[in-house]
């Protein structure tokens, strides 16, 4: 836990970009950020876990500014639910591959 905000220290951002990548399947471009947030803590809860209690509002803002250093933008994402279209911030999944391939292409060059 971070002294300050008492929320865990976000993890190593290595790892933050291939973990969004791997809960967004090929087949959903564009995802909500308090969607994504759930599935990390699914996947790895000892990292995310504590992500996952903040309220919608707060994934959507803990995501976006975890994400920012990539030059990844959220956006509004609109889908259906229960009959009802519902716009909310999110990221698309072609964004997270972008920066990987260019944090990689950094690497290679060094």
């Amino acid at each position: 836990m971070c002294p300050r905000s008492g929320t865990a220290p976000p993890p190593s951002t290595d790892t933050l970009l291939a973990d969004v990548l791997a809960v967004i399947p090929a087949s959903e471009a564009k995802v909500w950020n308090e969607t994504v947030i759930d599935r990390l803590a699914e996947l790895r809860p000892e990292r995310y876990g504590d992500w996952a209690h903040m309220s919608s509002e707060d994934k959507t803002s803990h995501l976006t500014a975890a994400l920012k250093p990539y030059g990844i933008a959220t956006g509004q994402v609109g889908k259906r639910v229960e009959g009802k279209f519902t716009n909310k911030r999110g990221i698309e999944r072609a964004d997270i591959s972008t920066a990987i391939a260019e944090r990689n292409r950094k690497r290679d060059a060094s």
